[in-house]
């Protein structure tokens, strides 16, 4: 069976594909199933409506993960836009973070990165920026789906097919960057010993230099890339790493840190083997960063919705403001255009430090880190003991499509007369708990996070407005 959206054009046969969408994007990304929705053919339809957007003589920036697809699908979509007459500058196999901070030299229209999904690793994604390294604005998404649907291509002469670059220094570019936002003697002077584990991403490709001019006495795991073991983290889901864990355990290092393929998230493991949840690895990061700029004040920091109210709490001791936003990187990002937001925190490792870049980049997070720790004097383990602790519990539900908005005004109903945030979804708060329901962007699927000072009461939170929403959704209207 295959499935065209309501209101899609079929432009082309679906003999070997699934499903013909209406949009292309989900905000500035590119979504389909590996060389099946996604594959050569689309990606040069792709690049040239791209460069038709961008514009002739243009210069645009292209990376990519290590595997076999984004391989195949980043060259179509080069060739795609040299058809129009763009320029391509291919940095080849590098993080989105290094992507990012080359396009903030201004050299360049925009760019674009291709990886495997964290969402499926079935999938594949395309990413696309503009000049200042930030994804790409509604409007401009709206102009290449017009020209990738509307065939209104126009091919230049022989002689003005865009020419294929392979810049130089773009590492040494990013690597002093890096150190000039740290305070490099402060870390030096700390002598850290840490674990790496590299998970077979690409910051094994750059990170080792950049430990080895901060004096960091570094032991390294899966340092190295492999595509067939380059596995994306999906949000929602922790690397597992016995290995690190029983490492850090058995030759007492001070830190150990899990940095996804994709260089963009963290995991921390302390000096006694323990793993922290993400959750609590995000109140640890803002108590130091609240610490250190204590000149800064007053300031904002923000947090997604979803981030537990440890937070609020910490800030409570500062001259700071607490800012919710919706809970995915995009909104992380648009969070920083505020430049009194100085720090902005998600739920699954990754933090943005907007005096460096407007997203997330996991490597300057090690850094940041390692920089916060020797001024503060703290260690992982005695923050984890101080702070503040609240406890969430999550529920998913299955729910149709269609249902979603039927849940959540009924949630809106329920909710009137209480505390509440209206941020993503519904999130009710009393009696010092709080609850949220908010129906999840990617799938036929609402989320309900409890949340209390003690486990038992979220759980049975959770629980209660479980049957809340199944029940709305059996309702009629």
């Amino acid at each position: 069976m295959k499935h065209v959206e309501s209101g899609a054009k079929l432009s082309r046969s679906l003999i070997q594909e699934e499903k013909w969408q209406r949009e292309l994007f989900t905000g500035a990304r590119i979504t389909g199933l590996s060389n099946l929705e996604i594959h050569p053919e689309f990606g040069a339809k792709l690049g040239m409506a791209i460069g038709m957007t961008f514009g002739k003589n243009s210069n645009i920036i292209a990376s990519r993960d290590p595997d076999r697809v984004s391989r195949i699908i980043k060259r179509s979509i080069t060739a795609g836009l040299a058809s129009v007459g763009v320029n391509v500058n291919d940095l080849q196999t590098t993080s989105i973070p290094q992507t990012r901070q080359e396009l903030r030299t201004g050299k360049y229209a925009g760019g674009i990165h291709v990886r495997r999904s964290p969402r499926n690793p079935d999938k594949t994604d395309i990413i696309i920026f503009s000049s200042d390294g930030r994804d790409i604005n509604l409007s401009k998404a709206k102009t290449i789906e017009r020209f990738f649907f509307g065939e209104d291509i126009k091919r230049v002469h022989y002689s003005e097919v865009g020419h294929l670059y392979y810049p130089e220094r773009t590492n040494e570019i990013y690597i002093n960057r890096f150190l000039n936002s740290l305070d490099v003697e402060a870390i030096r002077k700390k002598n850290f010993r840490i674990l790496m584990d590299y998970s077979y991403g690409l910051a094994s490709t750059i990170f080792p230099i950049i430990l080895g001019s901060l004096n960091a006495e570094t032991l390294s795991l899966h340092d190295y890339v492999d595509a067939m073991k380059h596995k994306p983290m999906p949000e929602g889901t922790i690397i597992e790493s016995p290995e690190a864990c029983r490492i850090m355990k058995s030759l007492g290092y001070e830190l150990g840190f899990i940095i996804e393929p994709g260089a963009e998230k963290i995991l921390l493991i302390d000096s006694r083997g323990v793993l922290y949840p993400p959750q609590r690895l995000l109140t640890i990061v803002t108590k130091l960063f609240l610490e250190t700029n204590r000149d800064k004040e007053n300031y904002k920091i923000a947090v997604t919705i979803v981030a537990p109210m440890e937070i609020e709490k910490i800030a409570s001791d500062y001259n700071v403001e607490v800012v919710r936003i919706k809970n995915s990187h995009s909104a992380m990002m648009e969070a920083t255009r505020d430049e009194n937001v100085k720090f902005v925190g998600g739920v699954w490792g990754g933090f943005i430090f907007s005096d460096f870049l407007f997203a997330s980049d996991g490597m300057y997070s090690i850094g940041k880190i390692l920089e916060m720790l020797a001024k503060t004097g703290y260690t992982v383990e005695q923050l984890d003991e101080i702070l503040p602790r609240r406890f969430q519990h999550i529920i998913s539900i299955d729910c149709p499509w269609e249902q979603k908005g039927k849940v959540i005004r009924r949630a809106l109903e329920f909710s009137e007369g209480y505390q509440r945030q209206l941020v993503e979804g519904v999130k009710i708060f009393k009696d010092g708990d709080c609850v949220l329901l908010y129906p999840d962007l990617e799938k036929p699927v609402f989320q309900i996070i409890g949340e209390s000072d003690e486990y038992e009461k979220a759980v049975n939170l959770t629980k209660k407005f479980q049957t809340y929403v199944q029940t709305w959704m059996q309702e009629e209207f």
